[in-house]
């Protein structure tokens, strides 16, 4: 036996647009019948609210009773299965996966530190090098520091690498740095505070909590949702995308890219997301085989010019974009295999 709830941090929805279609009107009119005190807040993401929409619809329209909650995620309880379909910042910290049947701790804990997974290494195209956070217990010179393996990796060239805080989910994007050829360390450190700001105090002395690589061009992003091993839902990493925006809403994975990201240039590209989704199949077998916790994760997928297809990063299943993601998919899978 499993208890199945729904996350909803508020009910407000966010104001009308002309690029709304049918699909967003039947979201909001169903909505507005289950909650009738919704009101329209200017301060609501659009795309957020959309995908917490889809979401809530899926698990509505499903054969599973569930129990919406308004506010934070309740402590799950012990005598149960709990399964928690989450919204956007249901939860602080992996560590509120503890208890859940799902999302399950395990694959939060084992996403950090992915790209070692010998299932990734064909898919890579780049090093990938994780380093402490410098304070008052770990100084700059410590050799695991992430200033001295910076500085050493600029020592025969210039770095050109992309710059991601993995000590917490979400901590904020990925930034881009070169750091030109024998820089010191010191000038590595002032570097990382001007591109990190405030987190490089706020985050001292934490192990292994910045991540670095090198950076290569990539085009026509794309997500897949991997549950148990296997590819269940894909869209492209489009921002201004949300589910209503699905060519079909009854295909699992949507075939709508951008050249690059954030060019506004969509494309209609089955064959790249077939090459997509073997990757995805072959990485998950690979982690199958190797019984590795990695079991439930996103996977953020990329060609490079000369068409080669390299994983970009994988995250938890907390909070994740679905962007023209229908949740459907993902939801059966969650049921069947939870």
């Amino acid at each position: 036996m499993f208890s199945l709830i729904f996350n909803i941090p508020h009910v407000a929805m966010p104001p009308i647009s002309k690029r709304e279609n049918t699909r967003h009107e039947a979201l909001r009119t169903a909505w507005q019948g289950e909650f009738p005190s919704a009101i329209i807040d200017p301060e609501v993401d659009r795309e957020e609210w959309f995908e917490q929409a889809n979401r809530w619809d899926a698990v509505r329209r499903s054969a599973v009773d569930f129990e919406p909650i308004i506010g934070p995620m309740p402590s799950p309880d012990p005598a149960l299965r709990v399964i928690g379909v989450y919204t956007q910042n249901s939860f602080d910290h992996e560590s509120i996966y503890e208890g859940y049947a799902w999302p399950d701790a395990v694959s939060a804990r084992a996403a950090t530190n992915w790209w070692a997974e010998q299932a990734f290494q064909p898919y890579l195209g780049r090093r990938f090098i994780v380093g402490h956070v410098p304070g008052e217990r770990i100084p700059t010179g410590h050799p695991a520091s992430i200033t001295a393996q910076m500085a050493n990796l600029a020592r025969e060239s210039d770095l050109d690498a992309m710059v991601k805080i993995i000590a917490r989910s979400k901590y904020m994007s990925v930034e881009r740095m070169v750091i030109p050829q024998n820089t010191s360390e010191s000038g590595v450190q002032n570097l990382l505070w001007n591109t990190l700001g405030y987190a490089m105090e706020h985050l001292g002395d934490t192990p292994n909590g910045i991540q670095i690589s090198d950076w290569i061009p990539m085009r026509k992003e794309y997500r897949i949702a991997m549950i148990d091993y296997a590819p269940v839902a894909g869209a492209g990493c489009i921002e201004k995308l949300d589910p209503c925006f699905s060519l079909d809403p009854n295909q699992a994975f949507d075939p709508q890219v951008e050249s690059i990201r954030g060019d506004a240039i969509l494309l209609v590209d089955q064959k790249s997301v077939v090459r997509y989704r073997a990757a995805a199949k072959a990485i998950g077998q690979s982690l199958r085989a190797n019984r590795s916790p990695l079991r439930n994760f996103v996977l953020d997928l990329a060609q490079t010019p000369d068409g080669t297809v390299v994983v970009v990063e994988c995250n938890t299943m907390l909070n994740f974009g679905q962007y023209a993601m229908s949740f459907e998919p993902i939801l059966d899978a969650i049921l069947q295999h939870t």
